[in-house]
Formats: structure tokens, sequence, C-alpha cells
């Protein structure tokens, strides 16, 4: 590759597009001298079906790669599962930050009064040890988390981000046992695809859902590590993918709306 190592550069990492929806949270919030890269391994898509090895390796040897040709900043696992996965084991082969991203169960649960709380995300996340302990140490007895997984519910997710029109019964076939649950108007976001498609689940239940989401913990470490400022970025970002898969309609309009500058096939 051609990039030189000499600008600073805060890295998103996922296996699809569902780390948009962080990079829309705290775009404003990163200088103008640190180049964003999205970094989508949309070959290896979804994380969510693989073990914790095969996961880990695959995100060190990205990691490595773009170490070796940008001067990192920062990296975020924008993806639950690589988090719960690779976070420890990362952290102690690099030196610059990495932050990771856990469904936000501890301090939100412990005060709320609700008896059925729902939890989504993948099937490694929400069977994970780092939940389950989680959930043993800090809930209630008069607390019920019901936990679902599916991987379905990911690639609706990348379906609405492609600006498709989400069929409403795809969703209602996926949560057609919690619907008829009483009392249940909580769900904890387990996966960063999740976020967009709130809207969609609020309709398939027909009332009010109050959605717990992990965004707020990682906007304020990476604010603390970059700055408080807000500023109006310039068109210098930077979007890699590993699998040529998104019709280039797709590609404009993620450019139109992120203002990614390039747009490049990585192959590792």
């Amino acid at each position: 590759m051609s990039f030189k190592k000499k600008k600073k550069s805060f890295i998103i990492l996922d296996s699809g597009i569902g780390g948009l929806y962080i990079l829309k949270k705290i775009y404003k919030y990163i200088p103008n001298n640190i180049k964003i890269i999205y970094f989508m391994d949309n070959l290896k898509f979804p994380y969510g079906n693989k073990n914790y090895l095969y996961i880990t390796k695959r995100i060190f040897k990205i990691i490595k790669y773009l170490n070796k040709i940008y001067y990192i900043k920062i990296v975020v696992l924008a993806c639950t599962t690589a988090s719960i996965a690779s976070l420890k084991y990362l952290k102690k082969k690099f030196k610059f930050p990495i932050i990771g991203i856990y469904p936000y169960i501890k301090k939100k649960i412990k005060k709320t009064k609700q008896k059925n709380i729902l939890l989504i995300g993948t099937y490694l996340t929400i069977n994970s040890y780092h939940v389950n302990n989680i959930i043993k140490k800090y809930l209630s007895k008069n607390i019920n988390i019901i936990k679902k997984y599916s991987s379905e519910l990911v690639n609706q997710s990348e379906l609405k981000i492609n600006k498709n029109k989400i069929n409403l019964n795809n969703i209602k076939n996926i949560f057609q046992k919690e619907i008829n649950i009483k009392n249940l108007n909580t769900i904890i976001i387990g996966c960063t695809h999740y976020n967009f498609l709130t809207k969609e689940i609020k309709k398939v239940f027909k009332k009010e859902i109050f959605f717990i989401k992990n965004i707020s913990r990682v906007k304020k470490k990476i604010i603390c590590i970059l700055s408080k400022k807000k500023y109006k970025r310039k068109k210098k970002d930077y979007f890699f993918f590993t699998k040529k898969k998104y019709k280039n309609k797709y590609i404009k309009k993620i450019f139109q709306l992120y203002k990614f500058n390039k747009f490049k096939k990585i192959n590792i």
C-alpha cells in the first residue's frame, strides 16, 4: 500500500457495518489531524458464529497489519462478540488504547424496577463468562434476565443500513416467544448492529420499549483519550473491506453519509 505512516489514525473495526453506529456518535469529537479508518472484515462476517480463538487471531492479524502502515492513536472494537473474545489479549499485545464494547448491564439494571428484562446479542456474547458473571454478581433475585441470540438480527441490520426496506414480519418471527411475556419493556442491546433496529423492534412489540445501549460508556472513553471539543471534519477518511460485496450505489451512500474519502479492498 502507498500510505505513509505519518498521520495519527483512529481505527474502527467490525466484521460488518454495525460499527457505523459508533462512528456516527463520536465522529464530531475526532480532531482533523487524526485519520479515521473504518475496517470492515466482511470476508469473515459475521464474527458471532465463530469461536473465541479464531476471532482473536483474526483481529490480532488485522491490527498488526494496520499498525505497520499507520501510527495508531486508538482502536475501537465495534463488535461486542469480538470485544468479549479478544480485548484482554489485544491490550497485552499493543501499547495504544484499544476500546471494546460490552452489554451495559451493571448500574442500569441494578436500579431498574422491571422484573423481566430481555438481553439480545450473538450466541457467543450472551453465553459468555463475562456476561453471565455480571448477571450473577449485580442482579437481584427479583429480576429475570431472558437471553435471546439471533444471527438473523445482524443480517436485518445490514439490510437496513444498506437502505433496504425491513419486513417487520421477519423481526416479529425472531421475537415470537418474547412478545407475549408480561411486564417485558426493557431490552439490553448486546450487539452493535441491533442499535439500528430499535424502531422496528418497538413496532413488533406494540408498546414502549426502553433500550439499554452501550454506546455512552464507549463515547466517554473515546472523548477522554481524544478531546472534549467538537470539530467540523474534512473528507479525509478511509473505508477498508476484505471482500468485494456491496454495489456501487451503496458505496456512494456510505461516502455521502459518513464522509469517507477512499474505499479500498484489503487482502488479508
